[in-house]
C-alpha cells in the first residue's frame, strides 16, 4: 500500500484544493465533529504542533496529528494520542483511496491521498481535536479544507521559493491563505514585511489576529534551543485562542513532555560519543541550530556530517554549520 501511495509522488506537486474537496466530498467525512488547530510557517511549524498537541493529551483531550514528512516509518505522519497509527489502518485507507480515486484525471497527489487518510483515520477513532501541519504554503494546501478552530503561523523565512515565491511577502501571502473569516489567529513575531502582509489578510477576511510577544519562560520545555520557547510560547497561545481552558499546571506538564525528534537531538550510549541529531533544512533553521550548539556545548568543536536535497541553499548552510 504504501509502495503505491509513494507512486503518486510521480504526479509531482500540484498546489489546489478541487481533488481535496472532492476526497472529503466522496469519503462522506464527519469533519465538523472535530475541533482543528492548523498551523503554518516556515521553520518550527511541527514542533509547535508537537507542543500543541502535548498540551491538549495532558488536558485529556483524544488527539490526532497529522505532520510531515516523517523520520523513519510513514506511520508517524498520522497520530492518535502522540502514537503512530497502526500499519493494518494505514493499509486499509490506502487500498479504499486506491479503489475510489483509479478513474480520477488528473489523480490526487501524494500529500492529497496522505491527508484524505489522515483525516479517515481521525474520524475512524472519533478524535476530539486534531492538530494539522500545513505541508507547502497554506493558501493551496491540501489541509486547507478543513475549517479550523484556531490557525497558527509560525516564523515565515525564505523556503521552497521555487514554488512559493522569490521574496518573503510572497511567501507570506501563501501562508496567510490559512487565515479564515471569523476564525481566531496567533502569530509568531514576525519581519516587518510578513507582518504587514499577514495584517492585510487578517483585515480582509475578518480573522482576529494577534502576535506572540515573548518566548515561553513559566517553565522547562522538553526541546532545547531559545526558539524552542517562541514554539512554545505559539502553542499556548493558539490553545488559548481555540477557547481551550486549560490549567496552567497541564500546559507546564504538556510542554515538558512534549517529543519531536531530530531537533537537536542528543543520542548517547555509554562509552561512545554524543551524537546530536537535527533537521535544519534552510539558513533560519541552521541559525537555530548553531545557537542551541553554544547555548548547550559552548565552545566545542563537533564533527559533522550533512546531507540536504540539491534544491535547499547549502551554501548558506555550510557556511553557517562551519563556525
Amino acid at each position: 500500500a504504501i509502495e503505491w501511495l509513494y507512486g503518486r509522488q510521480a504526479a509531482g506537486i500540484k498546489l489546489g484544493l478541487v481533488n481535496m474537496r472532492r476526497l472529503i466530498n466522496e469519503l462522506s467525512l464527519p469533519l465538523d465533529r472535530m475541533k482543528v488547530i492548523h498551523v503554518a510557517g516556515t521553520n518550527g511549524k511541527g514542533s509547535a504542533c508537537a507542543f500543541a498537541e502535548s498540551i491538549l493529551r495532558a488536558a485529556g483531550e483524544k488527539t490526532g496529528f497529522f505532520s510531515s514528512p516523517h523520520l523513519v516509518s510513514f506511520c508517524e505522519r498520522i497520530r492518535i494520542n502522540g502514537i503512530p497509527s497502526d500499519q493494518r489502518s494505514v493499509a486499509d485507507g490506502i487500498t479504499t483511496l486506491q479503489k475510489l480515486t483509479e478513474e480520477w484525471q488528473p489523480q490526487p497527489t501524494f500529500f492529497e491521498m496522505s491527508t484524505a487518510l489522515a483525516l479517515m483515520i481521525f474520524a475512524n477513532e472519533k478524535i476530539d481535536t486534531a492538530v494539522m501541519e500545513v505541508g507547502l504554503g497554506g493558501r493551496l494546501d491540501s489541509t486547507n479544507v478543513l475549517t479550523p478552530t484556531v490557525c497558527a503561523i509560525n516564523n515565515i523565512g525564505l523556503d521552497h521559493q521555487h514554488i512559493l515565491g522569490d521574496d518573503l511577502g510572497q511567501i507570506a501571502n501563501e501562508k496567510a491563505g490559512i487565515l479564515k473569516p471569523g476564525v481566531p489567529a496567533v502569530s509568531s513575531p514576525q519581519q516587518k514585511e510578513a507582518r504587514e502582509v499577514l495584517e492585510k489578510r487578517a483585515r480582509e477576511v475578518g480573522a482576529p489576529l494577534e502576535f506572540i510577544s515573548e518566548p515561553w519562560t513559566g517553565s522547562s520545555i522538553s526541546l532545547p534551543g531559545k526558539h524552542q520557547q517562541w514554539n512554545a510560547a505559539l502553542a499556548a497561545g493558539a490553545i488559548k485562542a481555540a477557547g481551550f481552558h486549560i490549567p496552567q499546571n497541564v500546559i507546564i506538564q504538556g510542554l515538558g513532555n512534549a517529543v519531536w525528534r531530530a531537533r537537536f537531538e542528543r543520542i548517547k550510549e555509554p562509552g561512545k560519543t554524543e551524537i546530536v541529531v537535527d533537521g535544519a533544512h534552510n539558513a533560519d533553521s541552521a541559525e537555530a541550530l548553531l545557537q542551541t550548539w553554544r547555548e548547550v556545548f559552548k565552545d566545542a568543536e563537533p564533527v559533522i556530517i550533512c546531507a540536504m536535497a540539491a534544491n535547499k541553499d547549502s551554501d548558506t548552510i555550510i557556511n553557517l554549520l562551519s563556525e
